[in-house]
């Protein structure tokens, strides 16, 4: 029914199997800080078109432990761009690829998601001023 579709991606369900328990446990050691181990798990959520809202949320977990946790800002924005690929109106994953492009000084590219975030969600723009005004005062 419509209750299994959020944002347009299907939820996880019984049918998605391994992949889904795979990020169910990645999600709970991530809570508990566990990032390594929950960065194994949620790489071994495959791709299935019948579980698309489990990969795409995957990306955007081990996207999150990247960048936020572990400040590994490549990897973080190649995992985002992974479930971007899949679900562009992700604004989550917009927000993380442009925080980590911007902390690698690439500050075209993140100009670029910041305002595909904007496209998706009206915060977007002002997120991307927000973040620059408090670096700038942080040096």
């Amino acid at each position: 029914g419509a209750e299994d579709v959020v944002g347009g991606l299907k939820k996880p369900a019984v049918v998605c199997g391994r992949g889904n328990d795979f990020l169910t446990k990645a999600l709970e050691l991530n809570k508990k800080k566990q990032f390594d181990v929950a960065l194994d798990l949620a790489a071994r959520v495959e791709y299935d078109p019948k579980c698309d809202f489990a990969f795409v949320q995957a990306s955007g977990l081990m996207a999150g432990i990247y960048v936020f946790e572990t400040k590994d800002y490549e990897k973080g924005i190649a995992a985002a761009k992974k479930g971007l690929a899949l679900d562009p109106r992700q604004t989550s994953l917009w927000f993380t690829t442009g925080y980590a492009q911007y902390q690698v000084d690439s500050f075209e590219e993140a100009a670029e998601s910041f305002l595909e975030q904007g496209v998706r969600f009206e915060n977007g723009i002002v997120g991307f001023f927000r973040l620059v005004e408090a670096d700038r005062a942080s040096r």
